[in-house]
């Protein structure tokens, strides 16, 4: 979208690349620095990143986001989040670590993964289908 917003064609088109730009800010610097961020962190990031693709999808300032590039967005975003827990686990020894520490990180990857899934399944199964302006 950044580049979108600088190098449009058009005006309309360089100010709703701007609008969306401005929309994902909140969570680029996150997703950039994914792997610097502890399990814990990205439970926090699952539910802002949630609220962020919903108020992508209801804004009326502009051209609605197009259905397939959301469904596209929320595949990326799981795979994102799918690999990040892959990684931040397999750091752990599960043989030599703390009981605690290896329990609760699981519980973490393993939250991660189901508020991912739950967020989608609300968003598109529920959500967005009574939203009238632009359903799913």
């Amino acid at each position: 979208w950044t580049e979108r917003a600088q190098h449009g064609s058009k005006s309309c088109s360089k100010d709703r690349a701007s609008h969306f730009k401005e929309l994902f800010e909140a969570i680029s610097y996150d997703y950039y620095n994914l792997d610097s961020l502890s399990l814990f962190e990205v439970v926090d990031l699952v539910d802002t990143t949630r609220d962020i693709v919903d108020d992508v999808w209801r804004q009326s300032d502009h051209e609605p986001f197009p259905q397939s590039r959301m469904k596209n967005l929320l595949d990326v975003i799981a795979g994102s989040l799918g690999r990040f827990v892959q990684k931040k686990l397999g750091t752990l020894n599960l043989w030599e670590d703390s009981f605690h520490t290896v329990k609760e990180n699981l519980k973490a990857g393993i939250i991660i993964c189901e508020q991912w899934v739950a967020a989608c399944d609300h968003l598109t199964g529920q959500l967005w289908q009574r939203y009238t302006p632009h359903i799913w």
